[in-house]
């Protein structure tokens, strides 16, 4: 985990993103109190930081695995030390406690993994060999960053590997990945940008109204009066998520492959689509728990019309939240989800509805090497040869045109055929 921390920050960086915490008190998915408060802070002060982050993240885990005594216990602690300022500076659910919890284990010091092993039995010979394959796996794993840590073995780059010894490689990594054994860590690069956050925010409008009423989010701020609060341990998923979908980042686009490997993940129905929907239902109990307000309360009609907003918000001082309670100054960027009407053309049924029913051929280009093998229907259907219409003066030979003589089948097919074998002698076996 650290030094998935050190790789994403300081491999390929310079002095020009020195002031990259400053920023990111801000723009993180769920500022703090504190992380809103010290971004205010001189920027020497940060780039300090900045200097012993490198040191905790990238020397530190090595002299904690490798070295014993007071070292190993002062790598330790230095680890849990930064736990605790980003546990006070944002919010990340219980993974900073868990990350100190761990580092329990380094204040014994009695003992180093440099040293000679006792004399083991067969049970405990073969939990080090697991532990051994499970250490040389987690340095592919290494490579890699948390937002395609279990998609990156189903790239089709590599599902479409040829030598034996990838794909028992790539295979074994997609096993651990499925179970959750194994997982990539760094998330956010050290861009030195301005403190601005960006927000989703949802708004109705009632039939025969003008004014669109804000819906706010519980956890996540989605208005100038929405107070930066200490949420962690508890870890709210969606308000999590919506960060990411304000970035353009989710599992439903074209980019879905790059992040997450489940086929039925790609649509034309966002998570933002699926609220939209839910909100156009009605006040429900559902609803509720999303959002801290109800612009339209259970007595009233629901909203005619849902949009989602995509806003811009920048800290004010400290003063001004004091006297007026304002924290944050907000730019509408535009619209990121046009309006959609409760029975317009654009309504979908609900998103309850079609779970599960998506159709092998829709799922994502990138999955169908792998799940081909996993889905009779999606095999079936890419090994079905395609038609063929004969065109006007096509080319024949014996009076039969050519067309019909040449087997036909999709890229995907002719891709996944060894060459040599199959139609057309393995010209297309790529």
């Amino acid at each position: 985990v650290m030094l998935g921390f050190g790789k994403k920050k300081f491999l390929g960086t310079d002095a020009s993103h020195s002031c990259y915490i400053k920023n990111f008190l801000i723009a993180q998915p769920l500022p703090s109190p504190l992380g809103w408060l010290a971004c205010r802070l001189p920027l020497g002060l940060f780039q300090a930081a900045l200097a012993v982050m490198f040191l905790v993240e990238c020397v530190a885990p090595v002299i904690l695995l490798c070295a014993g005594g007071a070292a190993r216990a002062g790598a330790a602690l230095s680890i849990a030390a930064l736990m605790v300022g980003i546990q006070v500076g944002g919010n990340f659910g219980y993974f900073n406690v868990l990350t100190a919890v761990l580092c329990l284990s380094g204040l014994d010091t009695s003992a180093s993994a440099l040293d000679p092993l006792p004399p083991l039995s067969v049970s405990e010979g073969l939990l080090r060999a697991l532990l051994g394959a499970h250490f040389a796996l987690s340095c592919f794993f290494l490579l890699f960053d948390s937002w395609c840590s279990t998609a990156w073995p189903y790239w089709p780059q590599l599902a479409l590997a040829r030598k034996p010894w990838v794909q028992a490689l790539v295979t074994s990594c997609r096993l651990v990945a499925d179970q959750r054994l194994l997982h990539a860590y760094g998330v956010f690069p050290p861009n030195s940008n301005p403190p601005v956050r960006m927000a989703a925010v949802f708004e109705g409008r009632a039939a025969g109204e003008s004014a669109w009423r804000r819906y706010e989010w519980r956890y996540l701020p989605s208005s100038p009066r929405s107070a930066p609060r200490f949420v962690a341990p508890h870890h709210p998923r969606l308000d999590h998520s919506i960060f990411y979908v304000s970035l353009g980042v989710g599992p439903d686009n074209y980019l879905a492959s790059i992040n997450s490997p489940r086929p039925y993940s790609f649509a034309k129905d966002s998570l933002v689509h699926r609220i939209a929907h839910l909100l156009l239902d009605g006040n429900t109990p559902a609803a509720r728990r999303i959002f801290r307000n109800e612009p339209f309360p259970s007595s009233a009609a629901p909203p005619d019309q849902v949009r989602v907003l995509l806003l811009a918000l920048e800290p004010t001082s400290v003063r001004e939240a004091r006297s007026s309670g304002v924290y944050w100054t907000e730019s509408v960027l535009g619209e990121h989800l046009p309006p959609i009407r409760r029975d317009g053309p654009t309504r979908a049924p609900p998103h309850r509805e079609r779970v599960g029913r998506r159709h092998p051929l829709l799922f994502h280009p990138d999955l169908l090497p792998v799940w081909r093998s996993r889905v009779p229907e999606l095999s079936r259907l890419l090994a079905a040869p395609l038609p063929h219409k004969e065109r006007p003066g096509a080319a024949t030979a014996n009076g039969v045109p050519t067309a019909t003589r040449r087997a036909s089948r999709s890229p995907l097919r002719a891709r996944l055929t060894p060459s040599g074998s199959g139609d057309n002698g393995g010209r297309n076996g790529g």
